[in-house]
């Protein structure tokens, strides 16, 4: 589902949107992808680019984002 954050986050304007999935290894967690947002890490040994991702708890997600 598509959401938008209502606040600031390091490194996330407020009004970023994103892409909200259920964290399958814990199941009040989701997992949000921002949109237009990388940052670098590692991937199969490679230094890369990739899409900024952050978790948040049920309460967190109701506090901070809305679905769009």
């Amino acid at each position: 589902m598509k959401i938008k954050s209502l606040v600031d986050f390091s490194g996330v304007p407020k009004g970023t949107t994103g892409t909200a999935e259920r964290d399958p290894t814990y199941e009040n967690n989701w997992k949000i992808t921002w949109d237009d947002i990388e940052t670098h890490g590692l991937v199969e040994g490679r230094f890369t680019k990739k899409p900024l991702a952050d978790w948040f708890d049920d309460e967190e997600f109701k506090k901070y984002l809305v679905v769009i």
